[in-house]
């Protein structure tokens, strides 16, 4: 018999997700905007932080319509740490590609490495049934 689901509010995980999404896309109009001291920017400039937040507060949303009961404090702490870690490899990115070309690509495979890791739980905890 296949066990059925409840969709379940996950409302403390969502609310503490804002701050995290909300750094990313401040964080990184701040890393853009500073060196230039103008306030003209486009979304191309804040396209990774965008995907971030998106990203979180989706996977957020989609445990919550799966039912999942896990906690809802592990999530926006990794959340937290990975934009902390975002924000500190864009803001390196020029000074890090101009010592070495190997580092050109940071900040670009930080970012594939922390979808795949989110992409990797997300499966998890979709196919994975309750546990009991």
């Amino acid at each position: 018999m296949a066990a059925r689901y409840r969709p379940t509010l996950r409302t403390t995980e969502f609310n503490l997700l804002l701050p995290p999404a909300l750094l990313a896309v401040l964080g990184m109009l701040m890393i853009f905007l500073v060196p230039t001291g103008r306030v003209q920017w486009t979304w191309g400039d804040i396209w990774v932080s965008l995907a971030f937040a998106g990203l979180v507060l989706g996977i957020s949303l989609t445990f919550g319509i799966r039912g999942f009961r896990g906690d809802q404090v592990v999530l926006p702490l990794v959340a937290g740490l990975s934009v902390l870690g975002l924000l500190m490899i864009q803001r390196l990115h020029p000074d890090l590609a101009a010592l070495d070309s190997g580092y050109a690509m940071l900040a670009q495979r930080h970012l594939i490495y922390l979808i795949a890791g989110l992409a990797l739980l997300w499966l998890i905890v979709m196919l994975a049934g309750p546990l009991r």
